[in-house]
Order: C-alpha cells, then sequence, then structure tokens
C-alpha cells in the first residue's frame, strides 16, 4: 500500500511538473505564432483521457523544423528565472530550472521533450540510403549497448556503429545526427519524419500538415494544440485500438 501511495503521489508531481512546462511552451507559441502538437502518449492522453496518461512520467510535442527555428529564436526571452531550454542527449525540452531542488532527485529529469520533423526523400533509393545514414549514427550513440536484445547481425551492426562511436564525442555524433536529419529540408518533399524520437518511428512517414494544421483540444486544466489529423497519426504510431488500454501490468512509464 505505502509503495503504491509513493507511486501516485510521484506520479501527481510529474503531471504538476509536466503541465507547467506545457502551458509555458504553449504561450511562446501562441504569442509567436508557432505550430506545435501534442505528440505520442501526451497527445494519447489527450484523446484518450483529456489529459495525461495517469502512469506517465514525460511529456512529448512536436514541431516542424521551420516552427521549431522560430521557437528556438524566440524562447531566450520568455526563460526568465522559472525554465531552462536546452538538449538531453539529441532532442530539445523545457525543464523547470533547479528541479530537483524543488521536488527531489528523482524529479531531476521530468522534462518536455521537443521532436522536430524533418523532410525526407521521395525517391525510395535516397530515402533508404537517407534512413541507413540516421540508422548508423544512431548505432553510434549507444555507449553500452544491451546485445541481448539482438540477433547476430544486429550484435555484429551495433558493435561496429558504438564502436565507431567511441572515438567522437558525444556532442560530435548529436552534431552529425541533426546535419544528417536536415539533408532535404531545402528540398520540396511530401513527407518527413520525426529523427530525435524513437529508433522504431524512424522510418514514420507523415504528411507536414500533421504537425502545421492543429486546434486547440482540452487538456487537463487548460486547452493545447493538438493535429487536426490525430486520428492518423495516433494509428501510425499506436496501432488503431489506441484507445484501448494496455493491461494493468503494463501500466507503467513508456507503454501508452
Amino acid at each position: 500500500m505505502e509503495e503504491a501511495v509513493q507511486r501516485e503521489e510521484y506520479l501527481k508531481n510529474c503531471r504538476e511538473i509536466m503541465l507547467r512546462e506545457l502551458i509555458f511552451i504553449d504561450g511562446v507559441c501562441k504569442k509567436e505564432n508557432i505550430s506545435y502538437t501534442l505528440i505520442s502518449g501526451t497527445l494519447l492522453g489527450a484523446v484518450r483521457y483529456k489529459g495525461f496518461i495517469p502512469w506517465d512520467d514525460d511529456a512529448d510535442i512536436a514541431m516542424t523544423r521551420g516552427e521549431f527555428e522560430k521557437f528556438r529564436k524566440a524562447v531566450p526571452a520568455y526563460l526568465g528565472d522559472e525554465f531552462v531550454f536546452g538538449k538531453n542527449g539529441r532532442v530539445n525540452g523545457i525543464t523547470i530550472k533547479n528541479l530537483s531542488e524543488k521536488y527531489g532527485e528523482k524529479y531531476a529529469n521530468v522534462r518536455t521533450d521537443i521532436f522536430v520533423a524533418d523532410n525526407i526523400p521521395d525517391n525510395a533509393l535516397r530515402l533508404r540510403l537517407h534512413m541507413l545514414r540516421l540508422k548508423f549514427i544512431h548505432g553510434m550513440m549507444k555507449r553500452k549497448p544491451d546485445y541481448k536484445t539482438y540477433g547476430l547481425p544486429g550484435k555484429i551492426l551495433v558493435f561496429v556503429t558504438s564502436t565507431t562511436g567511441k572515438l567522437f564525442k558525444e556532442e560530435t555524433i548529436f552534431s552529425m545526427f541533426e546535419k544528417a536529419s536536415i539533408a532535404y529540408n531545402k528540398r520540396n518533399t511530401k513527407f518527413v519524419s520525426v529523427k530525435d524520437g524513437k529508433y522504431e518511428h524512424l522510418h514514420l512517414k507523415l504528411e507536414t500538415k500533421f504537425y502545421l494544421e492543429t486546434f486547440l483540444f482540452p487538456f487537463e486544466n487548460t486547452e493545447l494544440f493538438v493535429s487536426k489529423h490525430y486520428h492518423a497519426l495516433l494509428s501510425a504510431l499506436y496501432g488503431e485500438n489506441y484507445m484501448t488500454p494496455p493491461s494493468k501490468e503494463k501500466q507503467v512509464p513508456g507503454h501508452g
């Protein structure tokens, strides 16, 4: 019972932190005319629960690269003494300043990640080569790979990429990844892909309008922007039955 109470208190505090971060981002975007949409589990929570997934402890939004660059330039003027904008690895995000001092060390990484959608090539061969390049650099980021999760070909590939990665500083690899991600942004292509999200979502091709055409949607005690195409977006991410919660044992952070 005590463990359950502690877990609920932890999740309650996470929701409070994440909501403050989301409201801050929403305020900046409204003032600067920047389009964003809730994404991943945060979008799923909005549609399924009109708020956070009860067992979730992170928040995610997404923007096209053009909108994100507007945000990156504008946000420093709004941060004040309360918020921090920066990278956690390859992913940008907003965090409350001195979070661990205010809530405790276990809350230090409760942040809202901002994922960026970049153009991908229309040509099938170029797309394949583009994804191979991204996957190789992605593999270079693995400092301590868990080889048990891979078959023999996967083990060999991860060994080669992670070993190559040890020759570079992490900051250099992240810079390489971003440079590869934006390679097609000056071309007029049909689809975009979020490169800095989950590895398994790398091949997810979506139209730009999924991130630009949005509307206000009830979320906790406020309203935040979600894609007008949220059904197609959630179906692509989680399958057609995304409204069905997982089994009780899977109702832990990281599972929708």
